[in-house]
C-alpha cells in the first residue's frame, strides 16, 4: 500500500504502473496505473480450487514468514495455557522458522496440544486450504495469498517494516471486515487465546469474513498485467 522511494522516482518515468492494492498511496491516482493485484504462484491458485479437507477440528494456521518470527512465536507459546479450554477442538499448524522449531515443538508437546510443527512449510497450497483461521504478518504476498483462499486472519503487522507498510496493508483488511488485526507490541498470550476462542465459538464471523477476504482475491492478476503488457507493445 505504501511504494518504497525507489518505486515512486520510477513510476515517473516507465509507461505502465500495476499495483497489488486499489488503495496503494502515491500512485493510484497516475493515469498510467492498474489495480491487477500481486501474481501469484499457478500451484497456489490450483490449489484455491480444490475442496478443503475436513480434520474434524478447527485448524489455526501459524505463519511468521519464510524465516518465522520469533516473537509471533513466543506469544502463540504464551497464548496456550489460555487456549487449555478448547484444546481439544483445535488443530495447530505451525511454521517457526529453522531457529525456533525445536523449542516450539517442545512446548506443544509438554502442553498437549494436537499440532504439525514445521520450520518451512514446501506445500502452502494445502495448509492455507485447510485452515479455519491463519494468524500471520501482512506482506503484500501474504495478503494476495490470503484472499485468493478466501481465509479468516488475524494479522499481526511486522513493526520494522518501511514506512510501516504491513500495517497499512492490515488495515484494509481490517475495514473491509475481511480480517482482525493487533499490533505487535499490544500483542500478548492472553489477547490472542481471546480472539482465537471467540472465532472458534462464532462460525458465522469466520464465515462473514472468509467472504469479505475472498473478494478482495485477484487470481488473474499475473494474466492481467502479461495482457496489459501486449496492449502496450500494441501486440
Amino acid at each position: 500500500t505504501i511504494p518504497g522511494i525507489t518505486n515512486r522516482i520510477l513510476a515517473r518515468f516507465v509507461n505502465r504502473i500495476f499495483i497489488s492494492f486499489s488503495e496503494t498511496r502515491y500512485l493510484s491516482s497516475m493515469k498510467k496505473t492498474q489495480f491487477t493485484g500481486n501474481p501469484i504462484r499457478k500451484k497456489l491458485i490450483d490449489g484455491s480450487l480444490k475442496s478443503k479437507e475436513d480434520k474434524g477440528k478447527f485448524t489455526l494456521l501459524i505463519l511468521g514468514g519464510s524465516q518465522g518470527a520469533h516473537s509471533l512465536n513466543e506469544k502463540i507459546l504464551d497464548a496456550l495455557d489460555y487456549l487449555m479450554p478448547v484444546r481439544e477442538s483445535l488443530n495447530i499448524i505451525h511454521q517457526t522458522g529453522e531457529a525456533d522449531y525445536q523449542w516450539v515443538c517442545q512446548v506443544y508437546r509438554e502442553k498437549g496440544f494436537t499440532s504439525e510443527v514445521v520450520g518451512f512449510i514446501d506445500d502452502m497450497a494445502t495448509v492455507y486450504r485447510d485452515a479455519d483461521l491463519v494468524i500471520c504478518r501482512a506482506g503484500a504476498t501474504t495478503i494476495s495469498e490470503l484472499t485468493l483462499y478466501g481465509k479468516a486472519s488475524v494479522l499481526v503487522p511486522y513493526p520494522f517494516a518501511a514506512n510501516n507498510h504491513q500495517e497499512i496493508n492490515a488495515r484494509v483488511l481490517l475495514d473491509k471486515g475481511a480480517a482482525k488485526m493487533v499490533l505487535n507490541g499490544d500483542l500478548t498470550g492472553e489477547n490472542m487465546a481471546e480472539m482465537i476462542i471467540d472465532l472458534t465459538a462464532d462460525p458465522i464471523a469466520i464465515s462473514r469474513m472468509r467472504q469479505e477476504s475472498l473478494k478482495l482475491g485477484r487470481p488473474g492478476a499475473a494474466e492481467d498485467i502479461v495482457d496489459s503488457c501486449y496492449e502496450l507493445l500494441g501486440s
